[in-house]
Formats: structure tokens, sequence, C-alpha cells
């Protein structure tokens, strides 16, 4: 398994990281760590994603990258400052988390243009989550499923998010520490 600082440096999607843990450690010990995530080899390797990385009732694509077709994922964390995911790409422990953790979104669904390809170090930030569930485009939380969007927080819940709540208030459940705690809609 690589160093974190070696995972960072060289672009590395928490979506790879996980693999093991979703019992996809031959796939895993296939990515070249040493290279960057786009590189020849690590690209031939990301042609395949495990299923669990894109929502079933969301038709297949792929993301054409240095002529490799790289499948798109569904699902992005919730990164930068005052959040899960951190600003560095390393991610945060569970004990930064202060306003709780059924209070904190951790990964959100995506869909449409705004999947990035699985193995790509692309996530959604808290000002993307000031723009609303299913606004558009660019990248913000949205999905097939009409009227909002799946979210998962950090107790391991998921929750459907309708697209009337404010952007204000995903904004507070993005937020590991603001000190600010609302109800769920």
């Amino acid at each position: 398994r690589p160093p974190a600082s070696s995972c960072d440096e060289l672009g590395w999607s928490w979506r790879v990281r996980i693999l093991p843990y979703m019992e996809q450690q031959a796939q895993y010990e296939q990515f070249n760590f040493d290279e960057p995530w786009d590189s020849e080899h690590n690209l031939t390797v990301a042609e395949t994603m495990h299923p669990g990385l894109a929502c079933a009732s969301d038709k297949p694509d792929f993301k054409k990258i240095n002529g490799h077709q790289i499948p798109v994922t569904n699902y992005v964390m919730i990164s930068g400052p005052d959040t899960i995911g951190g600003d560095d790409g390393r991610g945060r422990g569970f004990g930064y988390v202060q306003d709780g953790m059924s209070n904190t979104i951790m990964i959100a669904e995506v869909s449409g243009e705004n999947r990035p390809a699985w193995t790509e170090p692309v996530d959604i930030t808290l000002d993307d989550l000031g723009r609303g569930i299913n606004f558009g485009s660019g990248m913000t939380i949205s999905s097939n499923h009409g009227g909002g969007a799946n979210a998962g927080f950090c107790d391991g819940s998921i929750h459907f998010l309708p697209e009337t709540m404010s952007p204000e208030d995903l904004q507070v459940f993005g937020n590991v520490r603001d000190g600010i705690t609302i109800p769920l809609p």
C-alpha cells in the first residue's frame, strides 16, 4: 500500500484508495502508485471499474483520457477547507468532525456531464454545494432520481436530499466545523 503522501503528490483519487475495502485488492495492486493517476499504465488498469462506484439507475458512460475510455463514477467526496475531504487531497479522520457524523455529508451523488472518470482526482466543494441540487451544468449534486439526489453521511447513512433544499443548508451539511446542526429535510 502506498504512503498517503505519494498518492497526494501524484493526484490519486480516494476511489482508488478504497478498492481493498471493496474486495478489489487484485485491481488495486495493478496500479503503479509511483506514477500519476493518468499515466499510460494506470489508465489501462482504470478501464475497468467496480460497479459499486456507479449508480445502478444511471447509464454507464466513459470519459476519454489520453486515448483510453475510462468509466465515470457517480460519487464524489466533499472537499476543501472544513470538509471531510480536506483541502490537501488526503481526507480527514472522523475525529475532525465537530458537528456530528449524522450532520456531515461525506459523499454526494453526481450525474450527467458532472461525472468524473472514476480514478480522476475530482470532487465537489462547499462552493459547489452552494449551487443547490440538480442545478444544471457544472459540478453540483445531481442525479437521475427525480426531485433530488443521494448523499452519504459520515455516520454511514444515506439520505435522499430534495432539490428544494436550500444551498445554504447543503453547505452547513458539508462543513464539518461550523458549529451548526440542522435537521434533515
